[in-house]
């Protein structure tokens, strides 16, 4: 039946690099472009609501983000953005939930302006027994200290654990990259879920 298919409705994105994977859940469809979160009827295009994030300037409104994917938890929806934050948005409304700032001002890409460390993101979170687990990869330029993946209530947005991607000194394995100091240990971005 493929030669019966014709188009529905479309819809134009807010100026990003729009890598999502739309979400699509009893009949909404949740979209992610730059800075902006947009609830569609799924049916009919019709937009329900959407969540703006105002992001510094330095952010380019937003439109070097690369999310790939979006979570639902219940009644959240889950976003990470540029700026380092993840936030729960009510599906409903698009209300924010919670806001937790997962990447430092040093750590997160600032279009050059955190002293050459650049971490994003971007791999999109997923939930699994009531966490958010989302990682951190790596932006323009590399990133000392590596990066890391973390665990967020999916209730609250508090952290409930962090894990580095590469060793660190003194544990076992640590000695892994030849006693190399933290800060000149580089990679193990999380470019996915």
């Amino acid at each position: 039946n493929v030669d019966q298919l014709r188009m529905a409705w479309s819809w134009s994105l807010p100026d990003s690099m729009n890598e999502i994977t739309p979400l699509v859940h009893d009949g909404v469809l949740f979209i992610y472009s730059g800075p902006v979160v947009q609830a569609l009827d799924a049916a009919t295009g019709a937009l329900l609501w959407q969540y703006l994030r105002v992001l510094p300037d330095e952010y380019d409104n937003g439109r070097g983000s690369r999310v790939k994917t979006l979570a639902l938890f219940g009644h959240l929806l889950i976003a990470p953005f540029v700026d380092g934050h993840v936030v729960a948005l009510d599906v409903r409304t698009g209300k924010v939930v919670w806001d937790q700032e997962v990447l430092t001002t040093r750590q997160r890409d600032s279009r050059g302006k955190a002293e050459g460390v650049a971490l994003h993101l971007n791999g999109g979170p997923i939930v699994a027994g009531g966490v958010v687990v989302i990682g951190a990869s790596l932006g323009l330029e590399n990133s000392p200290g590596g990066c890391f993946i973390i665990g967020l209530d999916a209730n609250t947005g508090a952290e409930k654990w962090r894990s580095n991607t590469i060793a660190r000194p003194g544990p076992p394995g640590g000695g892994s990259w030849n006693d190399a100091p933290v800060h000149e240990r580089f990679g193990g971005g999380d470019w996915t879920p």
